[in-house]
């Protein structure tokens, strides 16, 4: 057995990391690797190999955040996995080590956890903290005449919208926001496109439930002003948003409140998060 890093450019070995994802998380990472989606040498997977199989798995996600307008270096664990039949052994408990030991030097690692990995990652000097939920009213919006419409993924000129902006977006929030993270933002984007919505060069990533009015991110060249965009976000019969994104000095009259998610918990390994945060949902891993 061996740890292997970095080797998506080989088939057989990312053709058996794949298996192992699908088997886990019912995930395909094929169709994000053969279209470019997994940017060389940003996202690594560490890999410990048996007879040529990936049995084990903690991969790192390179991030530049932008907190409180100072860029941090930060790695985002994900897709820690164990095959079936190798579980129980001690096997991740020693990758996670060397995987720490190799980014020790990074000011920030986090990761999001499900609800039956709650107790493992404390072992490691994650702590458990709470993201920030911000809601609004509606009513504290005067609506606007323009709207924005579903994006197309089949029309090519919105398809060229979407990869420039996956690509060259400025952070949704200079308070947290993600600076050149066209992974996962791409994945997140090709999961669901039907909460992709345009508004002239800007594509919106949201969903509606019920009369609450989801945003996740927003995707954008250049620099806007939230207060004055969110109006002309609203769908019709909503009467609450919330964002999925810190609002950066806003004057409108957002609520605030803890946010502890136990299938989506958030664990952190540093200091260099503000007191009041929200990661955007499109960076999650």
């Amino acid at each position: 057995m061996e740890l292997i890093s970095g080797y998506l450019n080989d088939p057989a070995l990312r053709q058996s990391f794949n298996r192992l994802a699908i088997e886990t998380f019912s995930l395909d990472f094929e169709p994000w690797y053969q279209g470019g989606m997994l940017p060389h040498g940003r996202y690594i997977p560490h890999s410990l190999v048996q007879d040529g199989e990936v049995i084990a798995n903690c991969s790192a996600n390179l991030f530049d955040l932008i907190v409180e307008g100072r860029e941090v270096p930060a790695v985002q664990l994900g897709t820690v996995m164990t095959a079936k039949e190798h579980r129980g052994r001690g096997l991740m408990s020693g990758l996670m080590e060397r995987v720490l030991a190799h980014y020790k030097d990074r000011e920030l690692i986090y990761l999001f956890a499900n609800d039956q990995a709650l107790g493992f990652y404390p072992k490691f000097g994650f702590r458990r903290i709470p993201q920030t939920a911000y809601s609004l009213d509606v009513s504290a919006l005067k609506r606007q005449d323009a709207s924005p419409h579903q994006l197309n993924t089949d029309d090519p000129q919105d398809r060229v919208l979407l990869l420039r902006l996956c690509e060259r977006r400025v952070p949704v929030s200079q308070t947290l926001g993600v600076h050149r993270d066209c992974w996962p933002l791409s994945a997140a984007c090709s999961l669901v496109p039907r909460r992709l919505w345009r508004l002239e060069e800007r594509i919106i990533v949201m969903e509606r439930t019920d009369d609450t009015l989801y945003i996740d991110d927003i995707l954008s060249e250049q620099p806007f002003a939230l207060d004055e965009l969110l109006p002309s976000l609203v769908l019709p019969g909503c009467r609450r948003l919330r964002l999925g994104f810190c609002p950066d000095q806003s004057a409108l009259p957002f609520s605030r409140e803890p946010l502890w998610e136990d299938d989506n918990a958030l664990f952190v390994r540093g200091d260099a998060l503000p007191k009041e945060f929200c990661f955007p949902e499109t960076s999650h891993t």
